[in-house]
């Protein structure tokens, strides 16, 4: 099972995304989607799945998904009203 300290050994640049997201600070009207998707997604793209299919741990869906929960789940919460 891969665990989020093997995906930092491999690839420490996620340690750096992960403390980004952490340092936000959500603005009125601020969207986590939105953040994810303009910023992050991108980024995590060149780091950990397909992108990476040489390396047997980052280049999984595993890795991707797991890369994902963890700097998702450390942005805030979503301000605006309504739905994403």
């Amino acid at each position: 099972m891969t665990t989020w300290t093997t995906l930092i050994e491999h690839e420490p640049r996620l340690r750096l995304m992960l403390a980004v997201a952490r340092a936000i600070k959500a603005p009125p009207h601020f969207c986590a989607n939105a953040c994810w998707m303009d910023h992050f997604e991108p980024w995590q793209y060149n780091l950990v799945g397909w992108e990476r299919e040489s390396d047997p741990i980052l280049g999984t869906s595993a890795a991707y998904e797991l890369a994902f929960a963890t700097v998702f789940g450390a942005l805030p919460d979503c301000q605006h009203e309504g739905l994403c």
